[in-house]
């Protein structure tokens, strides 16, 4: 009786343990499915506007640092390592004029997961920049 009574409060810590454990934390994951790579962005902006990006981040990062202004990244679908371009801040309006071919967008919205986003309900542009000294940090703005 004594060895179920065991068995029975292991099982019981192990559900709490499971349930409860992936509200501690949140890990991203990555699925190898960004809608375009990082890099594939980045040598267009460059080859448009010439400005390249002054250091990368990896996902993780990126979205740590949304989930520091309240910015919920539901759509975390991010690749492991430093791929995530980071622009300087003065350079954020000339690499936005990039656009996908044909459409309104700033071709950094196809890179799922990145460190630009767009809040379709106020209308804000959010992009992770070098603060300056070396730290990356989220810019908004509105177009």
């Amino acid at each position: 009786m004594g060895n179920y009574v065991a068995w029975g409060a292991l099982l019981f810590i192990g559900i709490l343990v499971s349930v409860f454990a992936p509200a501690a934390g949140i890990e991203v994951v990555d699925d190898n499915l960004p809608n375009v790579h990082p890099w594939l962005i980045v040598r267009v902006i460059g080859e448009d506007t010439g400005i390249w990006p002054a250091y990368n981040i990896t996902g993780q990062e990126a979205y740590d640092l949304y989930a520091g202004i309240g910015k919920n990244m539901g759509f975390v679908s991010l690749r492991k390592g430093k791929v995530f371009p980071v622009y300087k801040r003065e350079d954020v309006t000339a690499i936005n004029k990039v656009k996908y071919p044909e459409t309104q967008y700033p071709i950094m919205l196809g890179v799922l997961g990145g460190t630009f986003a767009y809040d379709v309900d106020t209308g804000n542009y959010f992009q992770i920049v070098d603060s300056g000294n070396g730290k990356p940090e989220v810019y908004s703005w509105k177009p």
